[in-house]
């Protein structure tokens, strides 16, 4: 494409489910163990009817931002090494400051792997938002790949740089050698995002 190559993968591994077992699981019981498909319970379970089996998932303490979190690897893989890291506790996804603190705790850790996370909003493709959780793996996608078009020096934040990457949707990418600057940068971007608003465009931060 004009932005470069891009990939596209299809996920053979989740097949349409038959008529008569949608309509079987209408009338089972919820029990509501494991609480999702992330949860940490799912190590070992044998699975039900509607909760695949995962006798063979295996996971890896990791101690994320001072807290209890787990790596697996996808039992879905969609690119080298795909892999999940979920937190220990079933709580919902929420793109925070900490949420960067995290990201940068993993790659520190690991630094061969890139991890990142989905939106926090159902209308952008995000799977599984009741349990926070990123993903991650030995990959780099054509947009790590693409080229800044634009780049710009932070005012709030020296040494930082903010470049707009020639992306066919709104990429910004940071660059610093700080930790922490990059940190309250991609923070007061974050926010700055989630209230922008440009009626030209029909882009309503609120309504």
């Amino acid at each position: 494409t004009e932005y470069g190559n891009l990939e596209i993968t299809v996920n053979l591994s989740k097949p349409e489910k038959d008529p008569k077992e949608i309509a079987l699981l209408r009338t089972l019981k919820q029990s509501g163990y494991p609480q999702c498909l992330l949860c940490v319970d799912n190590v070992g379970y044998a699975g039900r009817l509607d909760h695949p089996a995962r006798q063979n998932l295996r996971v890896l303490p990791l101690t994320i931002d001072g807290e209890a979190w787990f790596f697996q690897y996808s039992p879905y893989v969609y690119y080298n090494e795909h892999c999940i890291v979920l937190n220990e506790k079933h709580v919902p996804m929420k793109i925070s400051e900490r949420t960067f603190r995290r990201l940068f705790d993993f790659i520190e850790q690991i630094p061969h792997y890139f991890v990142g996370s989905n939106a926090d909003l159902p209308i952008v493709g995000g799977s599984i938002l009741s349990h926070d959780h990123f993903q991650g793996g030995n990959h780099k996608f054509p947009m790590e790949l693409a080229p800044v078009e634009r780049k710009f020096a932070s005012d709030t934040h020296p040494g930082v740089t903010v470049g707009i990457v020639r992306w066919p949707m709104s990429v910004l990418r940071l660059e610093g050698s700080g930790r922490e600057d990059v940190l309250r940068a991609a923070d007061m971007l974050l926010a700055a995002w989630r209230a922008y608003s440009d009626p030209s465009a029909d882009i309503a931060a609120f309504t």
